[in-house]
């Protein structure tokens, strides 16, 4: 098998026994633990998926797209917020916040479930890289899968709105190009012009320093030549 082919990983644990091929001591984790390790992961990402969903209908209020009372969906106080006049009227000039507020919480929960994910498959104490890996990706695509495409499966297969769901897709694909201008181009560049001003605010500190070094040894050494120059004087 590959999996035997392959080089332990140091962080996997288990107890030692006498493997039943080679006859040499090996470490070994009960396939029943690590099934319980996987239903513990199950329950986990379950309840990130839910805080996904929470998300998904809270903004989809905030955009007007759930406006029928009877509703399981609807939050009357938010959906009033997308009516004509008001704040985030469809018309309005902030109707895109709802959808740029949508983008930084699925940047912020992919980030914190790519740590949860990571911890999670730790606990799973996979015996190879290769398994580590897979089970890794799995999580991954997975929750970010669902929380990336969940409003647009919404509009599409549950509103069956063609047009909302064309809107919908341009909106997101603005704000998620906003954000990697952002993230990858300003940012970057306010952090080389806080760093340079910090470096040349140190330069700057430093010939001080040796301006103030230099005065001190002037003061220091002038009286010791006008003292030698009176000495000479006096012996001529």
């Amino acid at each position: 098998h590959v999996e035997r082919q392959e080089k332990v990983r140091p962080e996997f644990r288990g107890s030692l026994r006498t493997s039943p091929v080679t006859g040499l001591q090996e470490r070994h984790f009960p396939y029943w633990r690590r099934l319980t390790m996987y239903a513990f992961s199950s329950a986990v990402t379950c309840v990130m998926l839910v805080l996904v969903v929470l998300v998904m209908f809270t903004l989809l209020n905030l955009q007007g797209y759930i406006t029928d009372p009877d509703s399981p969906f609807i939050v009357p106080a938010l959906a009033d917020m997308a009516k004509p006049d008001e704040i985030f009227d469809p018309n309005g000039p902030l109707f895109l916040v709802p959808v740029v507020g949508y983008v930084v919480v699925v940047v912020l929960l992919n980030m914190g479930y790519r740590h949860v994910a990571e911890w999670l498959t730790n606990l799973e104490n996979h015996r190879t890289e290769s398994k580590y890996r897979d089970a890794l990706i799995l999580k991954r695509v997975i929750f970010e899968m669902c929380d990336c495409y969940a409003v647009l499966l919404y509009v599409a297969f549950y509103k069956l709105d063609v047009i909302r769901l064309r809107e919908e897709v341009l909106a997101l694909f603005t704000a998620d190009e906003i954000r990697r201008v952002a993230l990858e181009s300003l940012v970057p560049f306010i952090l080389k012009w806080w760093n340079t001003r910090g470096e040349r605010a140190e330069v700057l500190s430093e010939l001080k320093k040796d301006e103030d070094a230099g005065k001190e040894s002037a003061w220091i050494v002038e009286p010791a030549q006008d003292a030698a120059k009176d000495f000479n004087e006096e012996l001529d």
